[in-house]
């Protein structure tokens, strides 16, 4: 009796920490996912701004980037410039 009390204990401490080190997994992963993408968007203005006079190369990073980007949103109260 004594040892199977052992072993269950056991298997909750090991479930335990496996539950603690996949928490920190994926504490690691989305920052590392953070910080890529926060080097993504570096490196597309750096891009944009060196490429800005090359309509042909900026076109092709552009087609390269496969980073989903979310669509730039003026604030609200904002008037559209463009011409209709």
């Amino acid at each position: 009796m004594k040892a199977s009390i052992r072993k269950l204990e056991d298997a909750r401490q090991e479930q335990a920490k496996v539950k603690t080190a996949r928490s920190l997994g994926r504490k690691a992963l989305l920052e590392s996912l953070r910080q890529a993408l926060a080097a993504g968007r570096r490196f597309d203005a750096i891009m944009r701004n060196t490429f800005r006079n090359d309509h042909i190369t900026l076109e092709a990073c552009k087609h390269a980037c496969r980073v989903p980007r979310a669509p730039r949103t003026k604030p609200k109260g904002v008037p559209d410039t463009a011409e209709p």
